[in-house]
């Protein structure tokens, strides 16, 4: 299993990649409804892992990094990003079957 250091590093790294796609740090809720579908598919694409656990983890990682809701603490912040990505992975999932990462990227 990772430490957390290196769930934040590889966060890093993919925020890299995904704010290279003109992405900017949200600062509201609707911003991070509406980047929450792009950190599923950077972390899909860039993971190092396939387990659901380590890549929902990093996911929670880097919105929690790329957002910043001033009233919540960070538990909170995560919990609620764990949330959304629950919803819109197993949303995918029903809409599009397991494999809809592959074609999403064709």
């Amino acid at each position: 299993m990772l430490l957390e250091q290196d769930y934040e590093k590889k966060a890093q790294e993919i925020i890299a990649k995904v704010q290279a796609l003109k992405l900017e740090t949200v600062k509201n809720w609707k911003d991070a409804i509406r980047l929450i579908p792009q950190i599923i598919k950077a972390v899909e694409l860039n993971a190092w892992t396939s387990g659901n656990y380590e890549k929902k983890k990093l996911a929670v990682a880097i919105a929690n990094e790329m957002v910043d809701i001033p009233y919540l603490p960070e538990s909170a912040e995560a919990a609620v990003f764990g949330g959304m990505i629950d919803f819109a992975v197993d949303l995918a999932n029903q809409l599009f079957g397991k494999n809809w990462i592959e074609k999403a990227t064709r």
